[in-house]
């Protein structure tokens, strides 16, 4: 009997030293989530992997935060609400237009800022976000119309909620996320693709799953997180082969959304910058440049202009366990977008581009910043390869394209951009091989 006694208080010993250590395990994650400043670099990659996927709150899959959307997915639910997570606690006034702006703002805005999350200003409060800076230093009234996970296809479709007639700036801000959903657009033969309200609300429960404790679930959830690269590595290559799908160059898919944009009026400037969640860089704006300098005839080439945020956000700016920027973050992106829109210049007259041996590559007349007249440009052999017209930087007249030999075979018409009337190919004989009626 003695012997059995002794038996049970060994073990409850046991457990009880077991239990002191998971508390003691659970509190140390526990505190160091709490204060991530102070985590030792060893632990503070797990604890931001474990923040991002099983920790942190999804604003939008939130039901006080955001509402379902047919067109869009899902969109900012109109009044006010609080959105917090480990490092912030910030409340959001949205407007009727599903805007973080007040109602105000939707009458004349001379600037629109378009982005996802890091525009909306998720983690810091509204008169912080570079949007509302630049409207007070400026003294222009801007419109933050970011939404958390927008891509540029979505960004741009809410764009017909809003009065486009006073608008001169488009602060367009990218983030590589917005690749899937540029690329799917593509995909669909342009058309936004977006899903349905039941995948939503199963969103919505992931994601008050993922926010609910149990006990244990730091130290739990921790350790299970702590996987190799190549073995990531691995599973993105299955899944690539698995899932083939059409391919698309990044900068080609952000593009591409914007020349089957309806919303941009011609004279909108927009102004083009990325950010990434670990830094910034000019990887991709870069690209989109180098591509836009091979469509001298069209109008984005005027309208893009490209600011650089490389050095411009440190560790200092964003938080620490999340990505996002935080206060200082945004006074450094508005400071930069700032004296990009002090130092645009305008185009008046005529502009020329040559090739690098000298010989003449474009001649483009322009009013008020915008192409108005005669384009003009040549093969690199001297011959004429393009005459067309524009009005309001928008196509508009007859347009006649050259092969490279300097026989015409094609011409067709604009009205505002828009394919009007004959359209004819010819052959190098002058024959008309076919007439398209638009």
């Amino acid at each position: 009997m003695r012997i059995k006694k002794r038996h049970w208080k060994i073990v409850l010993y046991n457990l009880l030293v077991v239990l002191i250590i998971l508390c003691s395990g659970e509190l140390f994650l526990r505190y160091y989530l709490n204060h991530p400043q102070k985590a030792p670099d060893w632990l503070l990659p797990s604890l931001k992997t474990y923040y991002s996927q099983l920790d942190r709150s999804i604003l939008q899959f939130e039901p006080n935060c955001t509402q379902f959307s047919e067109d869009l997915f899902y969109e900012l639910r109109p009044g006010k609400f609080r959105f917090s997570n480990r490092e912030f606690d910030n409340e959001y006034l949205v407007n009727s237009a599903g805007c973080r702006d007040d109602e105000s703002s939707l009458q004349y805005p001379k600037i629109i800022a378009l982005g996802d999350s890091y525009t909306m200003g998720w983690g810091v409060e509204q008169n912080e976000t570079f949007p509302e800076i630049v409207e007070k230093e400026l003294g222009l009234k801007t419109l933050n119309m970011g939404v958390s996970s927008y891509g540029t296809a979505r960004e741009v479709h809410a764009l017909k909620k809003v009065k486009m007639d006073s608008v001169q700036f488009i602060l367009m801000q990218y983030c590589p996320n917005d690749y899937n959903e540029n690329k799917q657009f593509y995909i669909a033969e342009d058309s936004l693709v977006t899903s349905s309200k039941e995948r939503w609300n199963q969103s919505v429960d992931q994601n008050t799953e993922n926010t609910s404790y149990y006990p244990f679930k730091h130290l739990l959830s921790v350790i299970p997180l702590l996987r190799s690269k190549e073995e990531s590595k691995q599973e993105g290559k299955a899944w690539k082969a698995k899932h083939k799908v059409p391919q698309i160059s990044e900068e080609r898919a952000f593009l591409n959304v914007l020349k089957h944009s309806t919303s941009i009026p011609a004279n909108v400037s927009i102004i083009l910058f990325s950010i990434e969640a670990e830094h910034c860089h000019s990887a991709f704006i870069d690209a989109v440049a180098k591509l836009l300098e091979k469509e001298h005839g069209s109008t984005l080439h005027d309208q893009i202009s490209f600011l650089d945020l490389t050095g411009s956000i440190t560790a200092k700016e964003r938080y620490i366990l999340d990505p996002h920027l935080n206060n200082k973050g945004h006074e450094a992106v508005a400071k930069k977008i700032i004296t990009h829109l002090k130092n645009l210049p305008q185009k008046n007259n005529k502009e020329y581009w040559y090739y690098p041996d000298g010989q003449l590559g474009y001649v483009c007349e322009y009013k008020n910043g915008l192409k108005d007249g005669v384009f003009k440009s040549y093969w690199d052999n001297g011959n004429i390869s393009r005459i067309g017209y524009f009005k309001h930087g928008k196509k508009h007249g007859e347009e006649l394209n050259y092969h490279e030999e300097g026989w015409l075979y094609e011409k067709k018409n604009y009205v505002e951009d828009k394919l009007s009337g004959l359209h004819i190919n010819y052959d190098k004989f002058g024959n008309s091989l076919d007439t398209i009626v638009h």
